[in-house]
């Protein structure tokens, strides 16, 4: 790749060394991060991970199989299982956890 053509990468992406671009999960869990917000509602010993949806105006589950569809259609040419995975896994766990009983209350005061 040419030094033009990387200079286009989105800084979510990298060439390593053998020069394959991969994915660097924590930047892209960042780079969405930014653009949507996430919680994970906690129900007894069970955590379910919602995101906000503006257009909407609501919280939509986001089980492990969407969210990593959201993640995969970021990085089409460059995708990889692992780097999708890591991405879900760095949402998963950096979002704030709210109990179910005190989420209803607290989201009004978000918005």
């Amino acid at each position: 790749m040419i030094a033009e053509e990387m200079k286009e990468l989105p800084p979510y992406l990298y060439k390593d060394n053998s020069g394959v671009i991969k994915i660097d999960p924590v930047k892209l869990g960042q780079t969405i991060l930014v653009n949507d917000k996430y919680v994970k509602i906690k129900k007894g010993k069970k955590f379910m991970l919602y995101r906000y949806n503006k257009d909407a105006g609501l919280w939509e589950k986001m089980p492990l199989a969407k969210l990593r569809h959201v993640i995969s259609a970021m990085v089409v040419d460059y995708w990889s299982n692992s780097g999708v995975l890591n991405t879900a896994r760095y949402i998963s766990d950096i979002a704030p956890v709210k109990d179910a009983s005190e989420f209803e209350r607290e989201v009004t005061e978000w918005y």
